[in-house]
Parts: C-alpha cells; sequence; structure tokens
C-alpha cells in the first residue's frame, strides 16, 4: 500500500522549485504568529498548516526515516546517522561497501549481513520506485518471483537472535510477499511469527504498514484501515504515507471502527478526520478533548484550527478596505469558535501533563489576544512558568500585547515603536503586524503622512497622483520639531531615496504634476519653482518634446514621433517653445500661450488655442504623448485605462475622511484619466469660433472628433479602448457630432479628402 504515495510525492519537485524562488510569508493574506512547532509529538510537523502550502503541506512532504536511522544507531553505535543513511538509501554498491570497509567485526557482521539483504530486496523493487500519474500503472507491473529472497530472509529470520534484526528480516519477508502479490502469505507471517510478539517500536509499524497493504489488496479494506490507522498513531516514520493509504481506505467505505477498543482509537479517527475534513474542525476538537483530553494529537488539531482563525482575524495588507485586525466584535462569527478553543484551553491548563501546562496557558494567552482583550492575554502570560520553552513566542507576544494595547500614539508609545522596529532581530512578521497598528493608529490621528511612511518609500507617491496625502506629506517634511519616531520614518523611507531632488523637492514637483494633469498649469509651476528643475530620459524630470503642440492624423503609440506631422508650433510667434522643455518649462510655456488667448490679434488667439488644444489631447490618455505627465513611456493602454476614475475619487475621499484601516497598499492605483481630451475640445472649438480658414477648422474638427472619442473610452464602460470598431449605434452617435460636421461642412477640402482615406472610422461613418 505505501506504493500509493508515490503519486502524492511527485510534486515534491515543484514545492521545492515554489521555495527556491524565494517565497516570502508577506505574500500570504494573514500574519500567523503562533508557533505550530511547540506542540509535543513532532512525527506531527508534517501536518502543520504551513505559509505556502496551507492545509496541505502534508500531501508534499518528503519521507521519513529518522526514527528507522535513531533504531540503527542501537545496533551501529559508533556511526553517525548520515552515513546510516547513506548505507540505507545509496544505490551505489561501491558506496555502501566503503562505509563498511573494516567495520564487519563482532556482532556488526550480522548488522551488515542484514544490510546486504535488504538491499537485495531493494533492488528486485526498482519498479516500485516508478513515476506515474496513474496508481494501477505501478500495481500492474510485471511481478518479479522473490521465492528465493524469501527462503533466504526466513532462514535468517529463523537463525537471527538479535530481536531488531529479527523484525527487520520480518519487515524484509513481509514486504517482498506484499510486492510479489502474495498477500495471504504475508498476512499469515504476521499472525504467526510477529504479531504481539515483539516490542512496539518504529519498524513493528513498518511490517503493520506492509500488512495493512496486503489486507487493503486482499479488498479487506475495514481491517486495512484498521491497521493504517494504528500506523499513523504510532510510528513517527509512517505517518503520511498511512495517512494517505488512510484516505484510500475511506474512498472504498472503510474507516477501520469494527476494531476501534478505546478511546485512543477513537481519538486518532478523529484525528484523521479533522485532517481530512474542511469544517466541523471545532466540534472534532471539542469530542477529541472530551474523550482524549491527555491525547497528543489534541495539540495538533488546536493548533490547526487556531491557523484557521488567524487566516481570518490577522489578515494582512488590509489598506483602505472595510477590515480590521483581531476578532473584538461578538458579532463576528468567529467570536463563537475562538470561545470555544478558550474553553478546551483552559480544560487543558487543568488536566494536561504539568510539562504540557505552559503550552495550554500560551494558547489561552493568544486567544485573548485574537479577542482583543489585551490586557487579559497580558495576564495569562505571565503565567507561564518554563519560559526558557516559549522564549521566541513569548517575546513576541509581550511586543506585541505592548503595542496592540494603545489607542493612539503619543511621544511614549513613538519611543517604544522607535526602539522596537529599529531592532534588526525583530522577526518580518511581528514588525509588519506592529507596522500595521501603528498606521492605523496614525491614520485615525489624521497623520496621513506618517501613515504612508510606515508602509511606504516616498518614492511611491509618484503612483498615486493624491493631492491629499502630498498635501500632508509636504507639512510633515516642513514641520520643524520632529518624534523619535517620525525620525526614524525619514531614515527609513526618506532618506536617500530620492536620488534627483531632496524630499520637500521631490513632494513639491510631484505636486506640480498633479496640477498639470488637472489641467492647471499656473499652480503647478508655483511648486516646480520650489523644486530643482532637471532633465532627464525617462522617469522622473523626464523632458517634453516641443511636438507636444503639433498633432497627428494617423495613429500609432508603437511609431516614432514623426507621424507628428503639424507645424504651427514653430511658427516664429512661438519662438518661445523650447525643442526640449522640463515640466517648469512646460507651466511656464502653457500659461504664456493661455495669455496669448487673450492677444488684441485674433490670429493669434485663434493660433494659441489651436497649439493648446493641441497639447492636451496628446497628454490625455488616448494621446501620442500620454505619457509624459506620468514620466512613463506611451505603454500601454492596460496602464492607461487600468484603473477607473471611481476607484481613486474613492481613494481620496477615504483619506480625507479617514475611513478604512490603515495606508497599507494605498499607493497602487494613479489616475491616469484626467478630462484632458474634453479641455482639448474646447479649446479646438475656440480655434474654429476665430478662424475663418476652412483647412485648419476641418483638422480642428478630426481632433475634436479624437476628443470625442476619448469620452467615449473613458465614460462608456462597455467600450473598453481597444474593443470599439468604430460600429455607429445609437448610444453612440453623441460622440459623432464633430464628424457629422465634417461632413456636412467641410467636404469641399484637401483635409477632407485626405482623411476619408486614412480614416477607417471617419469613412464608414459617410457610408452610412
Amino acid at each position: 500500500m505505501k506504493s500509493i504515495l508515490f503519486v502524492i510525492l511527485l510534486a515534491i519537485s515543484s514545492l521545492s522549485t515554489i521555495r527556491a524562488c524565494g517565497w516570502d510569508p508577506y505574500y500570504s493574506y494573514s500574519y500567523h504568529l503562533f508557533n505550530q512547532h511547540y506542540i509535543q509529538q513532532k512525527g506531527y510537523d508534517a501536518f502543520l498548516k504551513d505559509e505556502l502550502m496551507g492545509s496541505w503541506s502534508y500531501e508534499h512532504s518528503k519521507p521519513v526515516i529518522s526514527k528507522n536511522v535513531a533504531l540503527w544507531k542501537e545496533l551501529l553505535p559508533t556511526w553517525n546517522s548520515e552515513d546510516i543513511t547513506k548505507a540505507l538509501t545509496d544505490d551505489a554498491t561501491l558506496i555502501f561497501e566503503q562505509l563498511w570497509s573494516g567495520k564487519k567485526n563482532g556482532h556488526k557482521k550480522a548488522v551488515y549481513d542484514y544490510m546486504v539483504y535488504a538491499r537485495a530486496c531493494s533492488d528486485h523493487h526498482q519498479s516500485r520506485k516508478q513515476r506515474s500519474w496513474s496508481y494501477s500503472d505501478m500495481v500492474d507491473v510485471e511481478v518479479v518471483d522473490l521465492s528465493e529472497l524469501i527462503a533466504e530472509g526466513v532462514e535468517q529470520f529463523n537463525a537471527s537472535g538479535n530481536p531488531q534484526l529479527k523484525l527487520r528480516y520480518a519487515y524484509q519477508i513481509i514486504r517482498n510477499y506484499h510486492y510479489s502479490k502474495r498477500y495471504q502469505e504475508a498476512v499469515q507471517f504476521y499472525n504467526k511469527f510477529v504479531k504481539d510478539q515483539f516490542a512496539k517500536s518504529e519498524i513493528y509499524y513498518y511490517v503493520q504498514d506492509q500488512v495493512a497493504g496486503c489486507y487493503y489488496s486482499l479488498e479487506d479494506y475495514e481491517k486495512a484501515a484498521y491497521l493504517f490507522l494504528q500506523v499513523f498513531s504510532n510510528s513517527y516514520d509512517r505517518k503520511v504515507s498511512s495517512y494517505t493509504s488512510y484516505k484510500f481506505c475511506t474512498d472504498r467505505g472503510a474507516e477501520g471502527k469494527e476494531y476501534f477498543s478505546g478511546s485512543d482509537d477513537r481519538a486518532t479517527y478523529l484525528t484523521l478526520k479533522s485532517i481530512r475534513s474542511y469544517s466541523d474542525q471545532v466540534n472534532y476538537l471539542q469530542e477529541m478533548a472530551e474523550v482524549a483530553p491527555h491525547d497528543e494529537k489534541l495539540e495538533l488539531l488546536f493548533v490547526r484550527e487556531l491557523y484557521n482563525i488567524e487566516d481570518d482575524v490577522l489578515p494582512r495588507r488590509i489598506g483602505l478596505k472595510d477590515e480590521k485586525l483581531l476578532c473584538s466584535d461578538p458579532e463576528n462569527y468567529h467570536w463563537d469558535e475562538i470561545n470555544a478553543l478558550e474553553q478546551i484551553s483552559a480544560q487543558q491548563e487543568t488536566v494536561s501533563k504539568a510539562e504540557r501546562k505552559d503550552f495550554w496557558l500560551l494558547c489561552s494567552s493568544y486567544l485573548k489576544f485574537l479577542k482583543g482583550d489585551v490586557d487579559a492575554a497580558k495576564i495569562k502570560l505571565n503565567e507561564i512558568t518554563l519560559i526558557t520553552n516559549y522564549r521566541a513566542m513569548t517575546e513576541e507576544l509581550k511586543v506585541i500585547y505592548q503595542v496592540f494595547s494603545w489607542s493612539s500614539l503619543g511621544s511614549n508609545q513613538e519611543s517604544f515603536l522607535t526602539k522596537i522596529l529599529a531592532d534588526s532581530n525583530l522577526n518580518n512578521n511581528v514588525q509588519q503586524l506592529i507596522e500595521d497598528y501603528a498606521g492605523h493608529l496614525l491614520f485615525h490621528q489624521g497623520k496621513l503622512a506618517q501613515s504612508f511612511l510606515v508602509h511606504h518609500s516616498i518614492l511611491e507617491i509618484e503612483n498615486m497622483g493624491s493631492l491629499p496625502l502630498l498635501n500632508n506629506l509636504k507639512a510633515f517634511l516642513e514641520q520643524p520639531d520632529k518624534s523619535s519616531f517620525e525620525k526614524y520614518l525619514l531614515e527609513q523611507n526618506v532618506k536617500d531615496q530620492t536620488a534627483l531632488m531632496n524630499p520637500l523637492e521631490y513632494i513639491n514637483y510631484h505636486l506640480g504634476m498633479y496640477y498639470l494633469n488637472q489641467g492647471d498649469a499656473r499652480e503647478a509651476l508655483i511648486h516646480f519653482n520650489s523644486s530643482r528643475d532637471y532633465k532627464t530620459s525617462n522617469g522622473i524630470g523626464m523632458v517634453v518634446p516641443a511636438k507636444v503642440f503639433s498633432n497627428n492624423i494617423r495613429e500609432g503609440f508603437d511609431c516614432p514621433d514623426d507621424l507628428m506631422e503639424d507645424s504651427v508650433y514653430l511658427a516664429s510667434m512661438f519662438s518661445f517653445i523650447e525643442p526640449e522643455l522640463t515640466k517648469k518649462q512646460l507651466a511656464f510655456t502653457l500659461i504664456k500661450l493661455d495669455s496669448l488667448r487673450n492677444d488684441e490679434k485674433s490670429w493669434k488667439r485663434k493660433l494659441a488655442n489651436y497649439l493648446l488644444g493641441n497639447y492636451y489631447f496628446n497628454v490625455s490618455n488616448t494621446g501620442y504623448y500620454r505619457g509624459v505627465l506620468q514620466d512613463k513611456s506611451n505603454c500601454c493602454n492596460s496602464y492607461y485605462f487600468g484603473v477607473t476614475d471611481e476607484s481613486i475619487i474613492k481613494r481620496d475621499k477615504q483619506l480625507e475622511e479617514r475611513s478604512g484601516y490603515n495606508l497599507c497598499n494605498v499607493s497602487y492605483g494613479k489616475k491616469t484619466y484626467n478630462p484632458l481630451a474634453d479641455k482639448a475640445y474646447r479649446f479646438y472649438r475656440n480655434t474654429i469660433e476665430l478662424s475663418t480658414d476652412k483647412e485648419l477648422n476641418a483638422r480642428c474638427l478630426y481632433m475634436m472628433a479624437k476628443c470625442e472619442l476619448n469620452h467615449l473610452y473613458n465614460h462608456k464602460t462597455n467600450f473598453a479602448y481597444w474593443y470599439y470598431d468604430g460600429a455607429l449605434k445609437d448610444e453612440i452617435l453623441d460622440y459623432k457630432k464633430s464628424f457629422k460636421e465634417l461632413k456636412e461642412q467641410y467636404q469641399d477640402t484637401r483635409f477632407f479628402d485626405r482623411i476619408i482615406k486614412e480614416c477607417s472610422f471617419f469613412r464608414y461613418y459617410c457610408s452610412q
């Protein structure tokens, strides 16, 4: 039956790959603070819940032979565990003989002879090691005649005077019977020569594991289930194997209950049921505590359920979601579960053995914390006497309890935080939890900047475009007197983060960028004047080409900017437009153009409106230069249409109202749609009203049609940017007003002749 496990073990390599890729608990969804490895019986470690694999980690556990090796050390006291393991598992005969060189004297010769025999048996079982997704493929391999090996084993079994070696020969004999499909003979040998005739050692349960497999093959599933249940309960090395095999029995409707003889069997049954179940965990625990309060498996089930509760009451990265840490509300559906666990832990404090009382005190303390009763949690934690056994966790909990006892952060609390968070030995899990709660308190005290910097580098502000947060950060940086904790935040998340500018200049730069995105050049210039004027080819300070005041007929974000064909911006009256502009120069240029809209000469007013129309369309989220106000390239649609305007508005409202939990992850989601194309539309309309040049007016109408399309993409959610095909539906006609005007009034222009050839949308419109 053990061969069933090969199917499960196929996943081991993929698990190793995942871990090798650098899994970090930060990427899990919840905090798991309770150290499950404090359970008494380490043989159940494979069934503890895991950050990576959750409740199914045991399915992928590597085979364990540690107790087998420990028994070998009784026979080979001068050998180390590594050499014993190599002698048992290495396929190379040369290595095996090297390990035994000069060591075959005295009683060790009998040990050597057994290992040679066992290796010969394993060589004949190589087909059992094949990997297949089909269990039947492995079962249906050609049966090898093992009669000679069995006879040799029986001879050595009868001759051996060492009980351990004798039992090991029995294991090989029964194994050979099993793998040669002589199941009944295996069972008979076990019942006659092994059952209840040897000490119940690890090898005894190795034998029982093989016998259970034979019963399974004989279709006595109830007997097989009972024996697998016994192996699970008593073996150290075979727990995972027997658990998997027991599942196969239950799939056949067998649970082994027919052979139950006491509370131990019932406790093991409840354990197996609980591990398999995704519900009723508390019910299994309560029954276990009643039936077998001293059973070591109770601790396993308890910490597994504790993990489940942590999953929901200690969420990570809450941010502005309507969630919180801990379960302090009696209406929360976990409240009753925690109460049930508290009752069990309180019972176990009284009835458990003295050396396990502290474990249950630790559980009780932690449960009170999860309910938000920090004072009671502290009292219970102080009752633990053998602190050394649980030192790491008790020290962590003392810090956590202290922080969670606060309702606000004052100077004393901030001093404590500074000391704790600056400790390089602090567990990452604990640090992130403390930061989450501290960020929560700061947020609800109105300290947006400090709350933001608890979780983020100052650089992440560029991913937000949030005016409330920018203003708070500016005020914080300008604040003359800062607490030790605020200085710590500056040291960790501000200092040396901004290579081009000092932090205050950096914030002023992004305030300027915010106002440019709002179309307010004057306000932008005020902030750019308080920031250094850098020129870079990409990223912060990325220069803006003068062609941003041109326009294009052909669309193509991947094309070079040669497609920007209009040259009005090169006229002498616009000589103040630099070939490349810093953001400060851009703001100045926009202000200058805006002032020309009030010039006494109408032709200057007309062209100023025209260039402003070009600019505002080009920097809209469908314009060729849509990246310049994001300090990014113009790629890709998923970025410029990835976040809805409504979600950003909601976020900024939450920041102002302080609704939500904290500012963790708040930097994700920048407002990439500002109605700049609508602004461009108005400038183009102003141009037409001031113009008698039909060619220019026709071009303006085409650009206005692009502005209408921009509005469609951003306001009609069923027309994603890359899906609209130009079809004329009733709901679309309101976005075709400029096409209508161009068709009806400008068919006599050269531009009309050109655009009907170039633009399939316009050509289709005119054909209807």
